[in-house]
């Protein structure tokens, strides 16, 4: 098994800039799914806090994490279709059209365009079950 995430690494002033306008496009989504509600969603938050903490995943064993930083070099084309890829946000409208000028805008501004993410790999093995 991998598990793989993506987290922008806030502490880089564009890249902090650009995930602000991707929270506040996602905040303005009608249709916004919240991935932590209910029960279901305490259980969903609790298994990720156990993996990302002490490296435990259930039904599985040799659970290991790699973690690696990296730098992309970004124009307008790549900032929107990165934009394009987050499912929290709504892809037309005016939410979309208000976003898009605010990365043009941020782009402008900034050179190098560049975006500081960490990757965050989880492998791990599967756990035998006699049926």
């Amino acid at each position: 098994l991998a598990l793989v995430w993506n987290y922008w690494d806030v502490g880089d002033s564009f890249t902090f800039s650009y995930s602000r306008l991707i929270e506040e496009a996602a905040l303005g989504n009608p249709d916004r799914v919240e991935p932590y509600a209910g029960v279901a969603g305490k259980i969903k938050k609790m298994n990720m806090r156990l993996l990302w903490k002490f490296q435990y995943l259930p039904f599985y064993k040799n659970v290991r994490r790699y973690t690696y930083s990296m730098k992309e070099d970004m124009d307008l084309q790549k900032l929107i279709g990165c934009a394009r890829s987050q499912s929290s946000i709504t892809h037309e409208g005016p939410v979309w059209d208000d976003l898009t000028e605010k990365i043009e805008t941020l782009c402008s501004q900034n050179e190098p365009v560049r975006l500081a993410y960490s990757i965050n790999v989880f492998t791990a093995d599967p756990v035998k079950q006699d049926l």
